[in-house]
């Protein structure tokens, strides 16, 4: 009521003038808003609080406003942060990305001469071993100056992330599978335990994902029903993560990191009964799998690596070759979809339960595949790819090992450089009878019994 008198106000004061009429006028409009009975002074007593309160309401209103655009500017600040992270997010996985592409191409085409070979089954029982060897794949050297590995283990895995050797997993004679992972500390010249894995596994693949080591499938006893979809990515700095889960429980299959950062999984074993031939590209864009055309063979515990080759214009194709009970070869052009029946592993490879190992070569044209003693190099031309016996050798034969390559700046020492003349020669006979073996070395390994004590990291075996 008051509102509506204040308006009857302002109408009624435009035509205020000097006579009469307007006021009596102005008094019964008053009256007729008023209503009967009601003060004049009370009725603008109430008017008055009726303002204020209006008043009260526009204030509230105004803070009211004030605080959503506070909010807004809030949500803007939190969404503009959440941008950022997600760009960094995009960053991080582009700088994944190129860091594969960038580690993938200076392993297949400018790798360290130095190779290391790690632990494995030794002999016809499949003695687990914690030998390491040294090879130059360049010259006819060998230099065993890397410490043992903690654990007497075969079917273990591993690979080198960001110039750090990692070694994960593998059965021993009487314990079963593992979980310890393991680096090696050029510093120290030591294992180190990196951590554990949250399963034990052995026979399982690795590849490299995330900028880590993703270790997928295996089992987790001897027993072929323990066989495991799960994974885990391994980081140098010790963190062990869970990776993406395979599409079915797998044991005895291989895995290779291509240029564009997906993962090719290759044969194995799904079942107990049935060695696979299935191939499947892991995308880590859309963790997806695919699948891709089947191998011509079924691969177990086999050998598989991608490398340049000319016989393809020089595309990256991957190698899978040999297995539990096969010497066949075949070659993966992934670009075209098709797998190539290329020449088996010649003599004296001899299929084995445990399996060859490989790595690109030297020029990234071609792969070194180990199997017992022996490494055997693939090369291809413009018209076919051919395998011959190399003449490096390792100094105790094994199968199911780890192999990777060393850094490019990793120099053997100078102690046991100086008794690569007598490679091969310490499987007959005793140092000291080898004309002129050094003893003089301050850390490595020597393999014999009576090295003299010269040498505090002498090993036996």
């Amino acid at each position: 009521m008051g509102l509506k008198l204040l308006f009857v106000l302002v109408i009624l004061g435009i035509q205020v003038s000097d006579g009469g009429k307007i006021l009596k006028k102005l008094t019964k409009e008053l009256k007729n808003v008023i209503g009967k009975g009601v003060k004049f002074e009370d009725f603008i007593a109430h008017t008055i609080t009726e303002v204020l309160l209006l008043k009260g309401e526009v204030a509230g209103n105004s803070n009211d406003i004030t605080s959503n655009s506070d909010n807004v500017a809030n949500n803007s600040a939190i969404i503009h942060h959440n941008s950022e992270k997600i760009h960094r997010v995009v960053d991080h996985v582009a700088v994944n990305v190129a860091n594969i592409k960038k580690n993938s191409k200076n392993i297949a085409l400018n790798p360290s001469k130095w190779l290391m070979v790690a632990t494995g089954n030794i002999g016809s029982m499949a003695d687990p071993s914690n030998v390491v060897e040294t090879l130059n794949m360049k010259h006819f050297r060998s230099c065993n100056s890397l410490p043992l590995y903690p654990k007497d283990v075969g079917l273990a895995n591993g690979m080198m992330i960001n110039d750090v050797q990692i070694i994960a997993g593998g059965v021993g004679w009487s314990s079963g599978p593992i979980s310890e992972v393991y680096k090696l500390d050029y510093l120290s010249n030591s294992w180190v335990l990196l951590g554990n894995m949250a399963k034990k596994r052995k026979e399982f693949a690795v590849a490299e994902l995330n900028g880590g080591v993703w270790a997928m499938g295996g089992k987790t006893t001897l027993s072929s029903s323990s066989m495991q979809s799960s994974s885990e990515i391994i980081y140098a700095d010790g963190t062990i993560l869970d990776g993406p889960d395979l599409p079915a429980a797998r044991a005895k299959h291989c895995a290779v990191t291509l240029p564009n950062g997906k993962v090719v999984i290759m044969g194995g074993r799904t079942s107990q009964s049935e060695v696979s031939k299935d191939v499947l590209i892991y995308d880590p864009s859309t963790s997806t799998y695919t699948s891709a055309p089947q191998m011509a063979y079924g691969h177990e515990n086999f050998a598989c690596v991608y490398f340049h080759s000319d016989k393809h214009g020089g595309r990256p194709v991957i190698l899978s070759a040999g297995g539990s009970s096969l010497s066949k070869a075949e070659i993966y052009d992934y670009v075209n979809g098709i797998w190539e029946d290329i020449p088996d592993i010649p003599s004296p490879y001899s299929p084995s339960s445990d399996g060859p190992r490989a790595l690109p070569s030297l020029d990234g044209k071609g792969a070194f595949l180990q199997h017992g003693e022996n490494f055997f190099e693939l090369t291809c031309d413009t018209s076919s790819c051919t395998w011959s016996v190399m003449d490096q050798t390792l100094d105790v034969g094994r199968n199911g090992v780890v192999m990777m390559y060393l850094p490019s700046g990793f120099e053997c020492e100078r102690g046991c450089e100086d008794n690569s003349h007598v490679n091969g020669l310490l499987k007959i006979s005793a140092p000291e009878d080898i004309i002129g073996w050094e003893t003089t070395c301050t850390h490595g390994n020597i393999y014999g019994t009576s090295a003299g004590s010269s040498c505090p990291n002498l090993h036996f075996f």
